[in-house]
This record gives C-alpha cells, structure tokens and sequence, in this order.
C-alpha cells in the first residue's frame, strides 16, 4: 500500500459519510466515493529446481518494461480508476497465474499460464477521467478452464 503524492488526499478506512461531508472536499461532479480496505496485491509461493523456477499465486509480471508504453507489457490489465495519479506499479491489478522460467543454456523460457478472467478497469462513468465508453449489450465471458489464458516468451 502507497500514499498518493496529492497533499489533498485522506487515507483512511473508516470516516463516515457525516464525516466525509464535514471534510468539505470539493466533489462538483458527484462522484461516487469509494471506500477501499487494505489490499493483498501480490501472494504467491517460489519454488526453485536445478533445470526450473516456479511462482504459483497472485502476482504482476512485465514484460519489456518501456517507461509510459506498454509495447509487449500486456499481461496484468491495468487500473484507471485515478488515471495517471498513481504510481505505474499501482496501476497494473495483479492476476492469479502460475509462471514457470525454464532455462536451457544459454537461453530462458517464460511460461505463463492465467485462470484469473480480469479486464481493465476504467475510470467511473462522469469522472474527470473517463475515457473508455461501456459498449450495450456487452456481455463478459464466464470464469472457466475455457477462458484461461497463456502466454509464451
């Protein structure tokens, strides 16, 4: 867990509504506040093996880690729900996944095998950063085996 940068922000998990209002925090647009509580962003186990590395829990991989462009970085969605006021690495939602690097000298292979179904999430509708449109009638596909997803590097 990281504070924003923004001096204006208020950490906290347990003001009440009253209390919020009593802040006088200017909210011109009404938007929704959303209380969140401590996250586990990453969990996962390390096992190590003479020919393999194994990671088997909720975690972010990067690839190709290009500050301000996701070129191959296209793993874990990202969070938009605060845009660009967030740290990049607060940014990314972490995904179950387990992630094998097998090594064959002198090379390195990656594999990632994710069950975790997660989209990105944008902004709230009528917030200053909105930009995605929510397409009608679009339907999220459920969470199975068949929606799992891989990757190869």
């Amino acid at each position: 867990m990281s504070s924003r940068k923004n001096p204006r922000t208020i950490l906290s998990e347990d003001l009440t509504a009253e209390e919020i209002e009593a802040l006088r925090i200017g909210n011109l647009r009404k938007i929704e506040v959303e209380q969140k509580d401590t996250e586990l962003r990453e969990f996962y186990l390390d096992l190590f093996f003479p020919r393999f590395d194994l990671r088997i829990g909720k975690q972010i991989v990067r690839w190709g880690v290009v500050e301000g462009a996701r070129v191959t970085d296209e793993v874990n969605p990202l969070d938009f729900q605060e845009f660009i006021l967030r740290e990049i690495q607060d940014r990314y939602i972490p995904l179950w996944m387990v992630k094998a690097d097998l090594y064959f000298d002198p090379n390195t292979v990656e594999i990632l095998w994710i069950p975790d179904l997660e989209f990105h999430k944008p902004a709230s509708v009528g917030s200053e950063w909105e930009q995605f449109q929510v397409l009608e009638g679009l339907e999220t596909p459920p969470r199975t085996l068949r929606t799992a997803n891989g990757r190869l590097k």
